[in-house]
């Protein structure tokens, strides 16, 4: 048996891909093929293994005569899978667990899972990964072409190129602009460029009304709900970083959380696929998930975000001081370095010891915190 598990981030076109292979390889496994959405991130709790197995055996012909014993169903479905040569599509699975519970004996099958979370444990059973991201910027404006389906991404190449960049290149989003644009053949691709310019309101117009699965903020809100509270928390804060990319410790400092808590929170959100990690403990948001969770830092931060910009100035400000005291050559670095920690600690003198703890002062910061952000 192979197991092969998609996973990345809403919008990353998982299921689609998983279905288009799938079309080509289904000759090779005549025992038939069977599909069931997991509903893993959708109003309501996950589809129980139990219901999933009774429609597979359904649909192998063996329905089950007490659908509600569990550990009947799993026997069954064992026994009916042994030899056949199956394809299993699990899309959209919450754990290892819930996918667990649903492969077949052994045997010479297929199995191909779609999911927002990576599944690591899934391992265990031998499977191999998968992590779908954003398209590049030349499929991408293909894509954008293709539903548009009237020429007008290669009549205005630059503005093609500049909606997918605002999209993130992201399928999803690409698709849902097209979409909205495709029976306005009057409408230009630099108008769809200019309605995504302003940040304020471009998840807003990456939705098409009535339409839930062809929506970018409804697909990241399913993933944001789905998070604890403190891992919500950090995803909120974290978002109002000014680095594109930030560390860990830097995490930590700003959300005034301890270190290896700060860490787990942030490997939370690896796993959700809300967060990408391209280096070791070296975090980054793609665009369109940085302002969806701005969206929900403003609306649940308005007290604690001043806060959290002081800490993380105070941060920024200990590192380079640390940065520059421990450089062992003589010259401008050194001397920058003694400059700053002379100039801090005058400023700061009335607050207590300057650095290396964070800045509890707000107003004496406002001008550098400020220029910051």
């Amino acid at each position: 048996m192979a197991v092969i598990a998609l996973t990345g981030l809403a919008g990353t076109g998982k299921t689609a891909l998983a279905t288009w292979w799938l079309r080509q390889v289904r000759g090779n496994y005549p025992g038939g093929q069977l599909f069931a959405r997991l509903g893993g991130h959708l109003p309501g709790a996950p589809v129980p293994p139990g219901e999933v197995l009774g429609q597979f055996l359904r649909a192998l012909g063996m329905p089950p005569t007490r659908p509600d014993d569990v550990e009947e169903l799993t026997g069954m479905w064992r026994s009916a899978t042994t030899a056949r040569r199956l394809i299993v599509m699990l899309d959209n699975a919450t754990t290892a667990a819930q996918v667990r519970a649903l492969l077949p004996a052994g045997g010479p099958s297929l199995v191909v899972v779609t999911s927002r979370h990576t599944l690591n444990a899934l391992a265990l059973d031998g499977a191999h990964f998968t992590r779908l991201g954003p398209l590049d910027e030349h499929a991408a404006v293909e894509q954008l072409g293709l539903v548009l389906g009237d020429g007008r991404a290669a009549a205005e190449p630059d503005a093609a190129r500049a909606v997918v960049q605002l999209c993130g290149c992201l399928p999803l989003a690409v698709c849902v602009i097209a979409a909205r644009h495709a029976l306005s053949p009057q409408r230009t691709v630099a108008e769809m460029a200019a309605e995504l310019a302003s940040e304020p309101h471009r998840l807003a117009a990456l939705s098409l009304d009535g339409d839930g699965d062809l929506s970018v903020p409804a697909a990241f809100d399913g993933s944001y709900q789905a998070l604890g509270t403190d891992v919500a928390r950090m995803y909120r804060l974290a978002s109002l970083l000014p680095a594109p990319e930030f560390s860990a410790e830097l995490a930590a400092a700003a959300t005034a959380t301890g270190p290896r808590h700060a860490a787990g929170l942030l490997d939370a959100l690896v796993d959700a696929s809300l967060l990408e990690e391209p280096a070791t403990r070296s975090y980054r948001f793609h665009p369109l998930v940085r302002l969806h969770a701005r969206g929900y830092a403003d609306t649940h931060l308005a007290d604690e975000r001043q806060a959290m910009i002081t800490r993380s100035a105070g941060w920024f400000l200990h590192a380079a001081v640390a940065a520059c005291a421990a450089d062992t050559s003589p010259g401008l670095l050194r001397a920058d370095g003694a400059a700053w920690s002379a100039s801090i600690g005058h400023i700061h003198a009335s607050d207590g010891p300057a650095l290396p703890r964070e800045l509890n002062s707000t107003g004496r910061q406002m001008s550098l915190t400020d220029s910051m952000w």
